[in-house]
């Protein structure tokens, strides 16, 4: 039910609370954090077990009186961000160099995924792909992951644990190599990295 959002879950809320459930096991059935809960039933007024009794048996189908908007957002230029996004701009692109590195506090710790989410509840019709289309044999991308502790493997041959670096790649049918330097704590040793990495790799062509 973690999927579920809206007025249909503020519906499931209310029933719930007005059967006596408190707000941890409320949280647990619908797999929502707890203070979600505590929050939604407070914006309808059904915060009390009687209160949410009341809602209920008045049979009101309750919708929420405005949609909830992330705190954070409202410091973003959303018309930027669009424009930026459908001018070719990836979106992981723009929250590294806008929100990442941004000098306020509040941008910054906001994950990703959070603000791809917020990004897509505000724009569900742009279509968004993961990957980019190219001409067979025109360019490949490799995007810089990574070098987490403790990711790698043993050499079974020698016992060695073997340290790897991960790395995402869009390969276009292509034997070629283009990079596109960016604005991010990893720009250099990124690019470091996925130059040994293809170094040795027969036929590789730097662009």
């Amino acid at each position: 039910m973690a999927e579920k959002k809206g007025p249909k879950m503020i519906n499931e809320l209310i029933l719930k609370r007005a059967t006596g459930l408190g707000f941890s096991t409320i949280a647990e059935d619908l797999r929502i954090a707890r203070n979600t809960v505590k929050a939604r039933l407070k914006e309808v007024g059904a915060y009390e077990v009687d209160d949410a009794k009341k809602l209920f048996l008045s049979g009101a189908s309750i919708q929420t009186k405005t949609a909830f908007t992330a705190p954070w957002s409202g410091k973003l230029n959303w018309e930027c961000i669009i424009g930026s996004v459908e001018g070719g701009t990836p979106i992981k692109e723009y929250w590294e160099e806008h929100l990442e590195s941004s000098a306020d506090g509040d941008l910054r710790n906001v994950p990703y995924e959070t603000f791809w989410r917020e990004f897509r509840r505000r724009y569900p019709a742009i279509d968004v792909y993961y990957h980019k289309n190219h001409e067979p044999g025109q360019r490949s991308e490799i995007d810089f992951k990574g070098d987490t502790p403790g990711l790698g493997y043993i050499d079974k041959s020698t016992g060695e644990f073997i340290d790897c670096r991960l790395f995402g790649m869009v390969l276009c049918n292509s034997r070629m190599f283009s990079r596109t330097p960016r604005r991010t704590r990893n720009r250099l040793r990124g690019l470091l990295e996925c130059a040994a990495a293809f170094a040795t790799s027969a036929g590789s062509r730097t662009r």
